[in-house]
Protein backbone atom coordinates (compact mmCIF):
# COMPACT_ATOMS: atom_id res chain seq x y z
CA UNK A 1 0.00 0.00 0.00
CA UNK A 2 1.17 3.74 -1.03
CA UNK A 3 0.25 6.02 1.98
CA UNK A 4 0.38 9.63 0.23
CA UNK A 5 -0.43 13.13 1.72
CA UNK A 6 -1.93 16.29 -0.79
CA UNK A 7 -0.61 19.37 -0.12
CA UNK A 8 -2.38 22.26 -1.69
CA UNK A 9 -3.76 25.25 -0.78
CA UNK A 10 -7.06 24.82 -2.64
CA UNK A 11 -9.15 22.52 -0.74
CA UNK A 12 -11.67 21.98 -4.11
CA UNK A 13 -8.13 20.61 -5.82
CA UNK A 14 -7.40 18.42 -2.83
CA UNK A 15 -10.62 16.89 -2.89
CA UNK A 16 -10.39 16.06 -6.33
CA UNK A 17 -7.33 14.39 -6.03
CA UNK A 18 -9.15 12.33 -3.31
CA UNK A 19 -11.96 11.70 -5.49
CA UNK A 20 -9.81 10.57 -8.23
CA UNK A 21 -7.53 8.05 -6.45
CA UNK A 22 -10.51 6.60 -4.19
CA UNK A 23 -10.90 3.95 -6.60
CA UNK A 24 -6.90 2.84 -6.66
CA UNK A 25 -6.46 0.11 -4.69
CA UNK A 26 -2.97 0.43 -3.79
CA UNK A 27 -2.82 4.33 -3.24
CA UNK A 28 -4.13 5.04 0.37
CA UNK A 29 -4.25 8.96 1.48
CA UNK A 30 -3.49 9.60 4.57
CA UNK A 31 -3.78 13.15 4.92
CA UNK A 32 -3.94 16.87 3.44
CA UNK A 33 -2.13 20.21 3.92
CA UNK A 34 -2.95 23.69 2.89
CA UNK A 35 0.83 24.90 3.57
CA UNK A 36 4.54 23.17 4.15
CA UNK A 37 4.22 23.92 7.65
CA UNK A 38 1.02 22.18 7.89
CA UNK A 39 2.46 19.41 5.36
CA UNK A 40 5.60 19.13 7.52
CA UNK A 41 3.53 18.98 11.18
CA UNK A 42 1.58 16.04 9.57
CA UNK A 43 4.64 13.83 8.86
CA UNK A 44 5.48 13.80 12.35
CA UNK A 45 2.58 12.43 12.99
CA UNK A 46 1.49 9.80 10.13
CA UNK A 47 3.87 7.55 7.96
CA UNK A 48 3.58 8.45 4.54
CA UNK A 49 5.39 7.38 1.23
CA UNK A 50 4.63 10.19 -1.03
CA UNK A 51 3.88 13.67 -0.84
CA UNK A 52 2.07 15.34 -3.96
CA UNK A 53 3.41 19.11 -3.68
CA UNK A 54 2.27 21.95 -4.84
CA UNK A 55 4.77 25.09 -5.51
CA UNK A 56 2.81 28.09 -4.56
CA UNK A 57 1.20 27.97 -0.87
CA UNK A 58 0.89 30.54 1.38
CA UNK A 59 2.67 30.23 5.07
CA UNK A 60 5.62 27.75 3.31
CA UNK A 61 5.70 27.06 0.06
CA UNK A 62 6.29 23.67 -1.66
CA UNK A 63 9.65 24.36 -2.76
CA UNK A 64 10.70 25.57 1.14
CA UNK A 65 9.07 22.20 2.21
CA UNK A 66 10.61 20.17 -0.03
CA UNK A 67 14.04 21.46 1.11
CA UNK A 68 13.33 20.71 5.11
CA UNK A 69 11.54 17.63 3.82
CA UNK A 70 15.05 16.29 1.78
CA UNK A 71 16.79 16.96 5.34
CA UNK A 72 13.91 15.97 7.90
CA UNK A 73 11.84 13.21 5.72
CA UNK A 74 14.41 11.87 3.21
CA UNK A 75 12.81 8.56 2.86
CA UNK A 76 9.31 10.00 1.84
CA UNK A 77 9.19 10.75 -1.88
CA UNK A 78 8.27 13.63 -3.77
CA UNK A 79 5.99 14.69 -6.70
CA UNK A 80 5.45 18.25 -7.09
CA UNK A 81 1.83 18.68 -8.86
CA UNK A 82 1.98 22.22 -10.31
CA UNK A 83 0.33 24.59 -12.90
CA UNK A 84 3.67 25.95 -13.67
CA UNK A 85 5.90 24.33 -16.26
CA UNK A 86 8.27 27.02 -16.59
CA UNK A 87 11.61 25.57 -16.98
CA UNK A 88 13.31 27.00 -13.80
CA UNK A 89 10.39 25.49 -11.42
CA UNK A 90 11.02 21.96 -12.74
CA UNK A 91 15.51 22.61 -12.25
CA UNK A 92 14.84 24.19 -9.18
CA UNK A 93 12.63 20.81 -8.28
CA UNK A 94 15.49 18.47 -9.56
CA UNK A 95 17.64 20.52 -7.30
CA UNK A 96 16.16 19.87 -4.26
CA UNK A 97 15.58 16.31 -4.86
CA UNK A 98 11.81 16.19 -6.29
CA UNK A 99 11.47 12.82 -7.66
CA UNK A 100 8.58 13.67 -9.63
CA UNK A 101 6.86 17.06 -11.87
CA UNK A 102 3.58 16.70 -12.94
CA UNK A 103 1.36 19.58 -14.43
CA UNK A 104 -2.14 19.67 -12.60
CA UNK A 105 -4.09 19.04 -15.96
CA UNK A 106 -2.44 15.54 -16.09
CA UNK A 107 -4.48 12.68 -16.52
CA UNK A 108 -5.47 10.17 -13.89
CA UNK A 109 -3.81 7.50 -15.84
CA UNK A 110 -0.36 9.45 -15.97
CA UNK A 111 -0.28 10.35 -11.54
CA UNK A 112 -1.33 7.22 -10.98
CA UNK A 113 1.80 5.75 -12.52
CA UNK A 114 3.95 8.61 -11.80
CA UNK A 115 3.27 8.00 -7.95
CA UNK A 116 3.67 3.91 -8.41
CA UNK A 117 6.78 4.72 -10.17
CA UNK A 118 8.24 6.87 -7.71
CA UNK A 119 7.07 5.03 -4.48
CA UNK A 120 9.20 2.00 -6.65
CA UNK A 121 12.35 4.42 -6.66
CA UNK A 122 12.09 6.10 -10.33
CA UNK A 123 11.80 9.55 -11.21
CA UNK A 124 9.22 10.93 -13.75
CA UNK A 125 9.03 14.42 -14.48
CA UNK A 126 6.60 15.65 -17.10
CA UNK A 127 5.59 19.39 -18.35
CA UNK A 128 3.44 18.68 -20.99
CA UNK A 129 4.04 17.47 -24.63
CA UNK A 130 6.79 19.12 -25.14
CA UNK A 131 9.19 17.64 -22.17
CA UNK A 132 10.65 14.16 -22.33
CA UNK A 133 12.17 12.51 -19.47
CA UNK A 134 16.09 12.28 -20.12
CA UNK A 135 15.65 14.66 -23.11
CA UNK A 136 16.54 18.60 -22.65
CA UNK A 137 14.07 20.52 -21.08
CA UNK A 138 12.75 23.32 -23.26
CA UNK A 139 12.94 26.83 -22.47
CA UNK A 140 9.25 27.89 -21.00
CA UNK A 141 10.21 31.25 -19.70
CA UNK A 142 8.81 32.95 -22.77
CA UNK A 143 5.67 31.28 -22.62
CA UNK A 144 4.59 32.49 -19.58
CA UNK A 145 0.49 32.63 -19.24
CA UNK A 146 -1.35 35.86 -17.10
CA UNK A 147 -4.87 35.32 -16.40
CA UNK A 148 -7.66 38.00 -17.26
CA UNK A 149 -7.92 38.44 -13.72
CA UNK A 150 -4.08 38.68 -13.07
CA UNK A 151 -3.92 41.07 -15.92
CA UNK A 152 -6.60 43.23 -14.55
CA UNK A 153 -4.57 43.40 -11.28
CA UNK A 154 -1.71 44.06 -13.44
CA UNK A 155 -3.02 46.82 -15.01
CA UNK A 156 -4.31 48.43 -11.44
CA UNK A 157 -1.12 47.78 -10.65
CA UNK A 158 -0.05 50.28 -13.06
CA UNK A 159 -2.07 52.96 -11.74
CA UNK A 160 -0.07 52.97 -8.72
CA UNK A 161 -3.27 51.49 -7.09
CA UNK A 162 -2.79 49.58 -3.61
CA UNK A 163 -4.04 46.32 -2.36
CA UNK A 164 -6.82 47.56 -0.76
CA UNK A 165 -7.79 49.65 -3.87
CA UNK A 166 -7.23 46.91 -6.22
CA UNK A 167 -9.47 44.53 -3.94
CA UNK A 168 -12.35 47.28 -3.72
CA UNK A 169 -12.35 48.09 -7.82
CA UNK A 170 -12.59 43.75 -8.74
CA UNK A 171 -14.68 43.29 -5.66
CA UNK A 172 -12.56 40.65 -3.94
CA UNK A 173 -10.65 39.93 -0.93
CA UNK A 174 -7.19 41.98 0.09
CA UNK A 175 -6.00 38.07 0.55
CA UNK A 176 -7.12 37.24 -3.01
CA UNK A 177 -4.64 40.39 -4.60
CA UNK A 178 -1.92 39.33 -2.74
CA UNK A 179 -2.38 35.76 -4.01
CA UNK A 180 -2.44 37.41 -7.56
CA UNK A 181 0.63 39.14 -7.16
CA UNK A 182 2.78 36.12 -5.36
CA UNK A 183 1.61 34.40 -8.72
CA UNK A 184 2.48 36.88 -11.35
CA UNK A 185 6.06 37.00 -9.24
CA UNK A 186 6.36 33.11 -9.45
CA UNK A 187 5.39 33.29 -12.82
CA UNK A 188 7.82 35.79 -14.46
CA UNK A 189 10.42 35.79 -12.16
CA UNK A 190 10.18 39.22 -10.93
CA UNK A 191 10.56 40.26 -7.65
CA UNK A 192 8.86 43.72 -7.25
CA UNK A 193 6.39 45.22 -9.10
CA UNK A 194 8.29 47.63 -10.91
CA UNK A 195 9.90 44.79 -12.36
CA UNK A 196 6.63 43.13 -12.83
CA UNK A 197 5.68 45.90 -14.81
CA UNK A 198 8.65 46.11 -16.80
CA UNK A 199 8.48 42.06 -18.03
CA UNK A 200 4.69 43.27 -18.65
CA UNK A 201 5.91 45.68 -20.63
CA UNK A 202 8.51 44.05 -22.64
CA UNK A 203 5.87 41.22 -23.09
CA UNK A 204 3.43 43.80 -24.64
CA UNK A 205 0.61 42.65 -21.80
CA UNK A 206 -0.59 46.25 -21.24
CA UNK A 207 0.72 49.45 -22.49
Amino acid sequence: MINIIIADDHKIFIEGIRTTLSDVDDINIVGQALNGKQLLELLRKVKADVVLLDINMPVMDGLQAAAVMKKDFNAVKIIMLTQYGEKRFIKKCEEIGAKGYLLKDCTKNVLIDTIRNVYNGGKHYSAGDDFNNGFPVPDLLNDVQISCKEKEVLELLTEEKNTGEIAKELKICNTTVKEYKERMFWKTGTKSIGGLIAWALRKRIIK
